[in-house]
């Protein structure tokens, strides 16, 4: 099946700007550009921003010499929010009016971008997320939509994938690992808060948009593949545990105040004092992650000029 055709063969702008953050990805980048130059939708552009250049990862995709490619390298790693960012100002000084957010973990089929800018045009989505299925369980959702549980202990949830309800809908909580924005959105909100390292700036993104009053759209027909925890060495590893737990805090002094990141630091260390024999060592890990957090010094949330009419 031939390519899509470009919206606008006088316009050199790509349109879709992907924005892929590499750490410790050597392992499945590979799949992932193989995906990607697959598609039938072939009018994107590949802006990778390499968090660890020695791992070999963009050395990978250099490669190829696509010139769909623009690889950032940084000198050492800036973190997940700080490097997206620093993607999102390259596809966005390029003039491109669409951005997704990939994680360098995923693979999905040929027609997948056909298919999600088709359902972007269809809702007229400013931001937009699609289902996202295990890839070591297919037919298990890591994400089909999601929310917030503000009840004992604030966390997002994912839920699970119901295949009798597959037209798109409204959400709360959309997930990083794949995420579609307009420009138009970092232009009025800002980019990503550099506050958080890793985990949490897509919950605290979520929560801004929700202050904006700017909807999440999630279209269940529309699907990939997510290899979750790849560059930490799995979810549950020590290095994920630790960057997650701080960056929770974070999120939730920023959003909620001191006293409730206090509590919710209490209530978290209870759970994991429950869980303290089958996962020795965890408790303390949890803590002392959680009190950096406590003090970890917050950052200005990125803003952007308004773009002027042309």
């Amino acid at each position: 099946m031939p390519a899509s055709p470009s919206p606008d063969a006088s316009d050199d702008r790509p349109a879709l700007a992907i924005i892929v953050v590499l750490y410790n990805s050597r392992a499945t980048i590979a799949a992932l550009w193989q995906c990607l130059v697959a598609q039938r939708m072939d009018h994107w552009r590949l802006i990778a921003v390499d968090n660890s250049p020695a791992d070999g990862a963009g050395q990978f995709l250099q490669e190829h010499q696509d010139p769909r490619l623009l690889l950032i390298p940084n000198s050492r790693n800036e973190g997940f929010a700080r490097a997206v960012n620093q993607g999102l100002r390259a596809a966005l000084a390029q003039g491109v009016k669409r951005c997704l957010l990939l994680n360098p973990d995923v693979t999905c089929a040929p027609a997948f971008l056909d298919d999600l800018l088709g359902q972007w045009d269809a809702t007229a989505a400013q931001v937009i997320v699609p289902r996202i299925m295990r890839a070591s369980a297919p037919d298990c959702a890591w994400y089909a939509g999601g929310g917030f549980d503000r009840s004992w202990r604030f966390q997002n949830v994912h839920y699970p994938y119901d295949p009798l309800h597959s037209a798109p809908k409204l959400v709360e909580f959309a997930s990083g690992c794949c995420l579609g924005i307009e420009a138009a959105v970092l232009h009025r909100i800002g980019l990503l808060d550099e506050s958080f390292f890793v985990y949490w700036e897509d919950a605290d993104f979520c929560l801004r948009l929700s202050e904006a009053r700017v909807p999440i759209h999630y279209v269940p027909r529309v699907c990939l593949l997510h290899v979750a925890g790849a560059s930490t060495g799995g979810e549950r590893s020590p290095a994920a545990q630790r960057l997650f737990h701080q960056s929770y805090v974070v999120m939730m002094r920023k959003h909620f105040g001191f006293v409730a990141a206090v509590r919710a630091i209490w209530r978290t260390l209870a759970v994991e004092w429950r869980h303290r024999k089958r996962e020795p060592g965890s408790w303390h890990h949890v803590a002392t992650a959680m009190t950096s957090g406590l003090l970890r010094r917050r950052r200005p949330v990125p803003s952007l000029p308004r773009p002027t009419n042309t």
